[in-house]
C-alpha cells in the first residue's frame, strides 16, 4: 500500500486552496456561477442556423426563444447563439452592471442593446485584442449602465469554434473584478508551481539523460499552454486569434506525451505486448488529431470523444501494473485517478452529462495539479531506484572479488597438492603460482580503483541534488509564505502593502531563476555538454548590457554602477560564458556592498590579453577567505549586507568559464575597504 508521509500534506493544503477559490462564490443561490452572479435573471436564447440574422431579426424573432439556464453547453461550431436577457435595475440609484462570458475561447462575443431608438452595438470575443476591448481582460464581458428602476433587453451574440461549456455571467462591475482578481491569482499560480516543476525535471533530465523525464517535461509544457489558453491568460501576451487556435494543438499534443510517458514510467511492454501495443496506437491517433487541429481547430471537438475512454485505459494500465507489481505503478494510479476524477467531470460536462457547476467545470485544474505533484514524487522515488541498483552491481562486484579471490585459492590449493605429488615440477608451478598471485593483486586493485571512481561519481551526484535542495528552499518558503499572506488577507492589505509582497514574491522568483541559472551551467560544465564558440565581441557592448540588467537590483540598494569605455576593444571568447562571468561579478559585488556604495567597471589592454575589473567600495573580504572562493573542494556561501542568499556557485562557474576562454582570475581585497574582482581574456587578432 502507498502510504504518503507528513510532508506529503501539501497535497491537502492545495486542495483546500482551490477549493476554496471555486466555492468562494454564494452557494445558497443554485443559478450562481463561479464569478459571482449575484441576482436571477431570465435568459432566453435563439439558434441561428443560417449564421445570417442580423440585431433587427433577432429582435423580431425573440418569441422564437427558449428560455434556458445561465449555464449552458454549446453543441455545435455551426450556428450562431443570440442569448436575450431581460434585465430590470429595481434599486433608486444608477449601477453599472457587468453581463459576460466565464470562458476565453468564443469567436464572436458581442452585445446589442437600444438607447433610445439606436442600436448600441459593442465587440467582443478572440476576433477582438483584448487592449481594444470596452472592458479590458481575459473574458468577453461587458458593461451596462442602469438609471434608477430602469429595464434594457440585452441581446449577447455568440459563436464558437469549441464545443465547450460556459455561463452567463450578471453582476455588479464591483464584484465581478474583485472575484476575477481571485480566479487570475490561482491562475498564476498554478502556472508558476508547475514551471517550477518543468525546471526541476529539467535539470533531472540534465544529469540523468533519462527518457521519461523528457516525456514528464514535454507534457508539462503542453499541459501549461493548455492551460492559458483554457483560462484566457494567453491572451495577455498574444491576442492573434490564429495563433490562438493553432496552439489548440497542445491539448491533443498533451495527451500524446502523457502517453508515452504511461509507456516509459511503467514499463508496461515488460509484462503485456497488447497493453503496449496500445499505447502505441492510442499515441498515434492524438498525433493525428494534433495534425489535423494545426490545419483546422474544427477538429478539435473530436478529442472530447475519444478523451474518456482513453483516459479511462490509462488507468487501467496503471491498475494492472500494480497487480503485476510494476516499479512506480502505485504512483501512477494515485496522480492518474486525481486527474481522471476532474477530466470526467469536465468531458462529461462538454457532453452535457452532468450538470454545470464549479466543481465540474474547474475540478481538472484542481486534478492535474495534484498529478504533477505525485508525478513528481514518482520521478523523485526512481532516482532511490537507481541508486539501488548502483548499490546492487557494487555488491555484485564485491561478491564476484569474493568468487574470484575463492576460486583462486582453490586453485593455488590444487597447484600445491601437485607440487607435493611431482616434485620434478616444482619449479615450473612455483612461476605459475607467481603470475597468478599477481593477476589476483592487478585484479584486486582494479577493483578498488573502479570502486572508488563509482564513489566519487555517486559523492559528485548527492552533492549536487543537496545542492538543489538546499538553495532552492528558501526562495520557495518565501514565495509559499508571502502568497499565503496574500491570500489570508486579501480583502485587509492596502495595495501598497499588497505590492510590497508581490515585490518580496517576485524578488525570490528572480533569485531562483538566477540560482537555476547557474545550476545549469554548473552541471553542463560537469557533464562536458557546455558549448565553447569563441568569437570577436566588442567588450564594452557586453559589459554596458550587463549593466543595464544589473541597474535594477542596485537601484534597490542606491547603489551606482559606473563604466567608462574608452575605445572598442574586441576580445575573442564565448559572449555566453563572458555575459556569466561579469553577470555573477557585478551580482557578488551588489551583494556585498552597502546600501548608496559605489561599483566601478573597467578594462585595460595589455599586449596580448585586456584585464577587466569589477570594484567595490563594499564589506571586503579577509585574506584566508579569499584564498578559498575559487577552490573546487569548498562549498562557502555567505549573506550579503542585506541577507542577500547564494548558492556558492557564482565563481567557481566564474573561473571555469574565464579558463576556459584562456585567462586567468584572481581577487584582491581589503576588509572593510571593498574588493576588486580581476580577470583576463585574450584581445581579439
Amino acid at each position: 500500500m502507498l502510504m504518503l508521509k507528513p510532508k506529503n500534506n501539501l497535497l491537502i493544503i492545495t486542495l483546500l486552496f482551490f477549493a476554496n477559490i471555486l466555492f468562494a462564490s454564494d452557494t445558497s443561490n443554485s443559478k450562481s456561477n463561479c464569478l459571482g452572479n449575484d441576482e436571477v435573471f431570465q435568459i432566453k436564447l435563439l439558434i441561428d442556423s443560417t449564421r445570417s440574422f442580423n440585431i433587427d431579426q433577432v429582435e423580431q424573432k425573440q418569441n422564437e426563444a427558449k428560455i434556458i439556464n445561465p449555464q449552458y453547453i454549446i453543441p455545435s461550431t455551426e450556428v450562431d447563439y443570440w442569448f436575450i436577457i431581460e434585465y430590470e435595475n429595481l434599486k433608486n440609484v444608477e449601477i453599472e452592471q457587468y453581463f459576460g462570458f466565464d470562458i476565453a475561447c468564443f469567436e464572436i462575443a458581442d452585445l446589442y442593446y437600444k438607447d433610445s431608438t439606436d442600436w448600441i452595438h459593442i465587440k467582443n470575443g478572440l476576433l477582438i485584442p483584448i487592449e481594444k476591448r470596452e472592458v479590458y481582460g481575459r473574458l468577453p464581458g461587458f458593461e451596462v449602465s442602469f438609471k434608477p428602476y430602469e429595464g434594457k433587453t440585452l441581446y449577447l451574440h455568440l459563436h464558437s469554434k469549441y464545443l465547450v461549456p460556459t455561463e452567463i455571467v450578471s453582476t455588479s462591475t464591483t464584484t465581478f473584478k474583485k472575484t476575477d482578481q481571485k480566479y487570475l491569482f490561482v491562475y498564476w499560480f498554478y502556472i508558476g508551481a508547475a514551471f517550477s516543476i518543468l525546471l526541476y525535471n529539467l535539470l533531472l533530465f540534465i544529469q540523468l539523460r533519462d527518457k521519461v523525464y523528457l516525456y514528464y517535461i514535454l507534457y508539462v509544457t503542453c499541459l501549461l499552454i493548455w492551460i492559458s489558453l483554457d483560462t484566457g491568460l494567453f491572451l495577455y501576451f498574444n491576442s492573434n486569434i490564429k495563433v490562438y487556435y493553432f496552439l489548440s494543438i497542445g491539448s491533443p499534443t498533451m495527451a500524446f506525451f502523457l502517453t508515452l510517458f504511461t509507456r516509459e514510467i511503467l514499463k508496461i511492454r515488460q509484462v503485456s505486448k497488447w497493453m503496449d501495443t496500445s499505447l502505441i496506437v492510442m499515441s498515434v491517433i492524438y498525433l493525428i488529431i494534433a495534425i489535423l487541429v494545426a490545419f483546422d481547430v474544427y477538429y478539435y471537438q473530436f478529442l472530447g470523444l475519444i478523451a474518456m475512454p482513453f483516459t479511462l485505459f490509462l488507468l487501467f494500465v496503471g491498475v494492472y501494473g500494480m497487480i503485476k507489481k510494476l516499479p512506480l505503478s502505485k504512483f501512477y494510479v494515485l496522480a492518474s485517478s486525481l486527474y481522471i476524477i476532474g477530466l470526467f467531470m469536465y468531458a462529461g460536462l462538454t457532453l452535457n452529462l452532468i450538470p454545470y457547476t464549479p466543481l465540474t467545470r474547474y475540478g481538472f485544474m484542481i486534478g492535474s495539479f495534484l498529478e504533477l505533484i505525485v508525478f513528481s514524487l514518482a520521478l523523485g522515488y526512481k532516482i532511490k531506484l537507481i541508486q539501488a541498483e548502483k548499490l546492487k552491481f557494487q555488491e555484485e562486484i564485491v561478491e564476484n572479488e569474493r568468487v574470484m579471490n575463492k576460486n583462486l585459492e582453490i586453485k593455488v590449493k590444487e597447484r600445491t597438492e601437485e607440487l607435493l605429488a611431482t616434485s620434478g615440477q616444482l619449479e615450473n608451478t612455483n612461476a605459475l603460482l607467481s603470475i597468478q598471485i599477481d593477476d589476483k593483486d592487478n585484479a584486486i586493485k582494479a577493483l578498488k580503483k573502479s570502486d572508488s571512481k563509482l564513489k566519487e561519481s555517486n559523492d559528485t551526484k548527492d552533492k549536487f541534488f543537496s545542492i538543489i535542495a538546499h538553495d532552492l528552499r528558501s526562495p520557495f518558503n518565501n514565495i509559499l509564505g508571502f502568497s499565503e499572506l496574500l491570500i489570508e488577507n486579501s480583502n485587509n492589505y492596502e495595495a501598497a502593502e499588497s505590492e510590497k509582497y508581490l515585490g518580496i514574491i517576485n524578488s525570490s522568483a528572480k533569485n531562483t531563476l538566477v540560482l537555476l541559472d547557474n545550476l545549469l551551467n554548473w552541471a553542463k560544465s560537469q557533464t562536458g555538454e557546455l558549448s565553447f564558440k569563441p568569437e570577436k565581441i566588442v567588450l564594452s557592448e557586453i559589459i554596458l548590457e550587463i549593466i543595464e540588467l544589473k541597474t535594477s537590483l542596485a537601484q534597490a540598494k542606491n547603489i551606482s554602477l559606473n563604466y567608462h569605455p574608452l575605445n572598442k576593444t574586441e576580445v575573442f571568447a564565448d559572449v555566453n560564458m563572458l555575459r556569466t562571468i561579469l553577470r555573477n561579478l557585478v551580482s557578488n559585488a551588489i551583494k556585498f556592498t552597502n546600501t548608496g556604495g559605489c561599483i566601478n567597471i573597467s578594462a585595460m589592454s595589455k599586449q596580448k590579453y585586456v584585464e577587466i575589473t569589477v570594484s567595490d567600495n563594499g564589506i571586503g573580504i579577509n585574506k584566508e577567505m579569499s584564498n578559498k572562493l575559487f577552490d573546487k573542494a569548498n562549498h562557502i556561501t555567505t549573506d550579503g549586507t542585506e541577507n542577500e542568499k547564494g548558492s556558492g556557485l557564482g565563481l567557481k562557474l566564474c573561473k571555469e568559464f574565464v579558463e576556459k576562454n584562456g585567462g586567468n582570475i584572481w581577487i584582491e581585497s581589503e576588509e572593510g575597504k571593498g574588493s576588486n574582482f580581476k580577470f583576463t581574456l585574450p584581445l581579439s587578432q
